[in-house]
């Protein structure tokens, strides 16, 4: 079987007649692993983007993400690609307990592999001011999107905040990991190093979220749709040309800093510190930290774009709201630190930590945000 012929294997008989895709010509795999499959595909009915999504999603989940993106595109927002509806109208498909989506094929790529951060090659400033401009139109065109009551009540069925619930979710993922620590040495420095630092670690988390309750009870801090994981990854360029955001699976209603935070983390810091240097007595989150963590140049341009875009599109008292929420450093650097928790919840699934190649990237990943959070923890961003 040549590469072609298992490329065309990945894709069901029973998803290509769905969505009509005619005689297929080439397949090629963007991304592929356990849980989930990208892939972009040519047919004589045109060029498409496949979706195999996560197990586990479920219909209903499946339509609200979809449901977003539709209609944050009918709003005007510019980066979002069309969905394939299906020979009955729907645009999803469930074969053999997984999804499938068909999406208009958008010639773009990640310019960032937010895992390797060292290999960022072409990764800029302008990537970022234009990352940042996107997801200040997302959150000012996401309230028209809510409004929009077509169907059913698309407000009504988002989730809310997701910040009450992720010291329950920190705690089981470190339950998870202390066994797997004993099996893996490569990962064994890191794992043990958090269960150590548990108490530290959660002590930290309710600092900062109760920073971000008493700011946004002050400040009547608005909620809004926010896209959930806006990492480089999610966000696709040509050259420096955003032309798509995707990935909606984490799309619920809170603060736009939610997304900001995260962003700054996931876009401006380098990888730093080794394993090595979490095997020392300090409790929380050890390692040499120098500038190198945070690109402050990538970050600038990043609130910026955000800042700029929002002054243009944003009205009334609503707009005054984001802006003051946005502005405050201490509120970034709160989230920010959340977003750094959420990346120990990526690398302690249990995906990767049952998995041999993906518990070497966890492993480095938990290392960036133990560093990161401890740099936080002591600096404003």
């Amino acid at each position: 079987m040549d590469g072609s012929s298992r490329s065309l294997s990945v894709v069901p008989e029973a998803v290509i007649e769905y969505f009509d895709l005619g005689a297929i010509r080439s397949i090629e795999q963007l991304r592929s692993d356990s849980t989930s499959a990208a892939l972009k595909l040519v047919s004589e009915s045109g060029r498409w983007f496949l979706k195999r999504h996560r197990p586990g999603k479920t219909f209903k989940q499946l339509q609200l993400e979809i449901a977003i993106q539709l209609r944050l595109k009918a709003t005007g927002f510019l980066y979002i690609a069309s969905f394939k509806p299906g020979l009955d109208g729907e645009y999803c498909l469930s074969h053999d307990g997984t999804f499938w989506s068909v999406q208009d094929l958008v010639d773009a790529y990640s310019a960032f592999d937010w895992t390797d951060p060292l290999g960022a090659g072409g990764w800029s400033r302008e990537h970022c001011f234009r990352a940042g401009a996107a997801l200040a139109q997302l959150h000012w065109f996401g309230q028209f999107c809510l409004a929009l009551q077509e169907n059913w009540d698309l407000a009504g069925s988002i989730s809310g905040s997701v910040l009450g619930s992720i010291p329950g979710w920190f705690d089981s993922a470190l339950v998870r990991a202390e066994p797997v620590a004993a099996g893996n040495p490569s990962s064994e420095s890191v794992l043990l190093h958090i269960a150590r630092s548990k108490a530290p670690l959660a002590a930290l988390l309710g600092e900062t979220l109760a920073e971000i309750e008493g700011w946004n009870a002050d400040h009547q801090n608005p909620v809004l749709l926010v896209h959930g994981d806006y990492h480089p990854g999610n966000t696709l360029f040509t050259g420096s040309d955003l032309r798509a955001i995707i990935d909606f699976d984490y799309a619920h209603l809170e603060s736009a800093v939610y997304d900001l935070g995260y962003a700054a983390i996931m876009f401006c810091t380098r990888a730093g510190g080794s394993l090595t240097d979490l095997q020392n007595e300090d409790p929380l989150l050890a390692a040499d930290l120098e500038s190198q963590i945070f690109n402050q140049e990538f970050f600038t341009a990043l609130i910026a774009g955000y800042r700029q875009s929002l002054s243009r599109i944003a009205r009334g008292s609503l707009g005054e709201k984001i802006s003051r929420a946005v502005e405050s450093d201490l509120l970034l650097n709160a989230y920010a630190r959340i977003a750094c928790y959420l990346i120990l919840l990526w690398a302690l699934d249990e995906h990767r930590l049952g998995t041999g190649g993906q518990l070497a990237d966890a492993a480095r990943v938990t290392v960036r945000a133990l560093n990161t959070l401890q740099w936080l923890s002591t600096s404003r961003c």
